[in-house]
């Protein structure tokens, strides 16, 4: 007997059983992507831990680990897991499409070339009230400004005359706030987490603009404990309970009359406590956002948490988030025109 086989035996074995490590990894990043493609789609309640962290995170994730198994597989499973990726990237990740509008509009210059009259909105939340936050929406020339966190009163009301004179409709709260060019009628009065109110335009229009802002997120991410995923569901219950209670108010909302909701979030971009606004309203990010669009926080803005969504309409033309200088949120831009068969 060869007493050089067994040792022989060995070392052919262990390149092997490597190759199939890495050949498992791929496998498990395959199942990564298919696993969080579910619940991003699906929104379940219980894998809220999931989805409060961001997609392209995920995507990340399984590349890497995809990329150690990479070649110990075949060819065809190689473009499967490729594809797959892309497909993942296109489908889940609002940048994909943003980054490329972005890049379109540098090429062609059409950034800002719309017909019809531009109604700007801008959002910020001010970071427990700081009055410099809110002056910074002043360099974009808003129509609309929804302050989230605001200034005192006096300090709203003094932004507004700065912003508009005269013209300046103004429907303040502690929390949220609502400053427009024009007139706001039926305000209510700060109705728990949003605030709402009727603009009526120079010309006329009118809008109906929600401000809000839901209950702060669960700033942890230990999946590997119960009370991680125990917390998650339940803050995604409760937002998605405030959500409803804003879209239990739309329903009394004119249907030919646009509609704007704009602010602090708390959530993810997709997240599934905002669906109660669909299908009247949408993520006007997702149709018309240009680059990155994260807001939070403002010096690595790895989420979207400020949001501007929309009816039909009130049509997106461009979104795009602004760094602040005094707040921990980066501010949303956006501009939007009243569709002419809607306008009343």
């Amino acid at each position: 007997m060869d007493p050089v086989a067994p040792s022989r035996t060995l070392r052919q074995s262990v390149p092997s059983c490597l190759r199939n490590l890495r050949r498992g990894l791929l496998y498990v990043a395959l199942a990564l992507l298919l696993g969080v493609a579910f619940c991003d789609t699906q929104q379940p309640d219980t894998f809220a831990a999931i989805t409060a962290i961001p997609p392209w995170c995920w995507l990340l994730v399984s590349a890497a680990l995809g990329g150690l198994g990479f070649t110990a597989v075949p060819s065809w499973e190689k473009k499967v897991f490729v594809v797959l990726l892309v497909v993942f990237l296109f489908a889940f990740v609002d940048q994909s499409r943003s980054v490329v509008r972005l890049a379109q509009d540098a090429l062609f210059r059409s950034r800002h070339n719309v017909a019809l009259p531009t109604l700007r909105v801008v959002t910020i939340n001010c970071s427990v009230g700081n009055p410099l936050a809110a002056d910074e929406v002043q360099a974009w020339h808003p129509d609309i400004v929804l302050l989230q966190e605001s200034p005192n009163e006096q300090a709203v009301r003094q932004l507004a005359q700065s912003l508009f004179g005269n013209d300046a409709g103004v429907a303040w709260s502690a929390d949220c706030t609502i400053i427009a060019r024009g007139k706001l009628l039926s305000a209510n009065t700060m109705v728990k987490h949003f605030m709402q109110a009727t603009l009526v335009t120079r010309d006329g229009q009118e809008v109906e603009v929600f401000c809000l802002r839901l209950s702060p997120p669960v700033v942890r991410y230990d999946l590997w404990t119960a009370s991680c995923w125990a917390e998650h569901a339940a803050m995604r219950r409760k937002q998605r309970q405030e959500a409803a209670e804003l879209a239990s108010a739309l329903p009394s909302v004119p249907e030919q009359r646009p509609i704007l909701i704009g602010g602090d979030c708390n959530a993810p971009a997709r997240d599934g406590a905002l669906r109660s606004w669909s299908p009247r309203l949408r993520d006007s990010f997702a149709t018309a956002g240009r680059g990155w669009g994260g807001t939070v926080l403002n010096e690595f803005p790895a989420m979207r948490f400020d949001q501007l969504w929309s009816s039909s309409e009130l049509q997106p033309t461009c979104v795009w988030s602004v760094r602040s200088e005094h707040s921990d949120h980066r501010m949303v831009v956006g501009d939007f025109v009243i569709s002419a068969t809607h306008a009343e």
